[in-house]
């Protein structure tokens, strides 16, 4: 069996330059997308070394469940990490970040797509933040757009795969695609 998923796509919001994955994720997110130069080209998944296959998961709609808050993440939960970089590159279509409960495991881990690059968080906590504004979100887990509030730049704290300790601050859409899966974890349906 093979998984597709696509490369990056240009596309312009407010008359700015973006590189998002595509233009449903951003519009999932409440931006308009003014204008789109698609350039998609389809890639193989390739099988990894260390794993059996590619993990899949079915996607989590139930709201009661999703409001639930998430434990915290252990080393024994690194497994469960790859298997939502798999399942965020086969929605990577209509998906920029997902939280464990997303997958029905209620641990505290996420993963983003930082301009093009997927990244995963075990034990994520913002720290401060700034610039709030307001805006609309998506999410794959629901049905529909919803107002929420954000800030434009975060500092979080989170473990990598080893469990080794990070800092780091974001700002713009990825700090917001981070607020959106932290509210996953801490039981947060927007």
């Amino acid at each position: 069996m093979v998984q597709l998923r696509h490369a990056k796509s240009l596309f312009r919001f407010q008359g700015v330059a973006d590189d998002r994955r595509c233009g449903l994720s951003c519009l999932a997110f409440g931006l308009r997308a003014l204008s789109r130069d698609v350039r998609l080209r389809w890639l193989p998944v390739e099988k990894r070394e260390d794993m059996e296959a590619i993990m899949i998961k079915p996607i989590m709609r139930n709201e009661l469940l999703l409001g639930m808050p998430s434990e915290p993440a252990t080393e024994q939960d690194v497994p469960i990490g790859q298997d939502l970089l798999d399942t965020l590159a086969a929605h990577a279509d209509s998906c920029v970040g997902m939280a464990a409960n997303m997958i029905g495991v209620r641990k505290r881990i996420i993963v983003f797509d930082n301009n093009g690059t997927p990244e995963l968080m075990f034990n994520p906590e913002i720290m401060h933040a700034s610039n709030r504004f307001k805006t609309e979100e998506g999410c794959l887990s629901l049905v529909g757009v919803r107002p929420c509030e954000r800030f434009r730049k975060i500092h979080v704290t989170y473990q990598d795969a080893s469990f080794v300790r990070h800092e780091r601050s974001f700002s713009g859409f990825t700090a917001q695609i981070i607020q959106h899966e932290i509210d996953h974890c801490n039981g947060i349906v927007i």
